[in-house]
């Protein structure tokens, strides 16, 4: 976990999460939050700007590596996913895709179905 806020930082380490705390967008961050071993990153943060930095130091570094970004609108969307292997996803998709998973399986659908379902939703819900 990398984390800008000190506080929020702090309390994950105390409760024995490996933090880096820095800027996600400078080398040395990305560097000790272990970026050559990742499999993938993911940026929620709620400023555009940020995101859009993160997302472009990572894939300055590594450009094969998928980068999931979470986006509120359109607009910074349409900037991000300019960007070579970044996949944007809608705020608004990850509560709705958690409910339709619950209901599906509190409903009885089987597995298969549930999960057919979900990657149909979560492609056309990917921008």
């Amino acid at each position: 976990m990398s984390s800008s806020d000190a506080e929020q930082a702090a309390t994950a380490r105390a409760a024995g999460a490996p933090v880096i705390y820095g800027d996600a967008s400078r080398p040395d961050t990305l560097h000790a939050a272990g970026l050559s071993q990742a499999r993938l990153v993911v940026v929620t943060l709620p400023h555009p700007q940020s995101v859009f930095r993160i997302a472009r130091a990572v894939r300055q570094r590594h450009p094969a590596l998928p980068v999931v970004v979470v986006c509120w609108r359109e607009s910074e969307a349409l900037v991000l996913k300019e960007l070579p292997n970044v996949h944007v996803y809608k705020a608004a998709v990850a509560p709705a895709l958690g409910l339709a998973e619950q209901v599906m399986h509190l409903g009885g659908v089987p597995v298969s179905a549930a999960n057919g379902a979900l990657s149909s939703m979560r492609n056309s819900t990917t921008l």
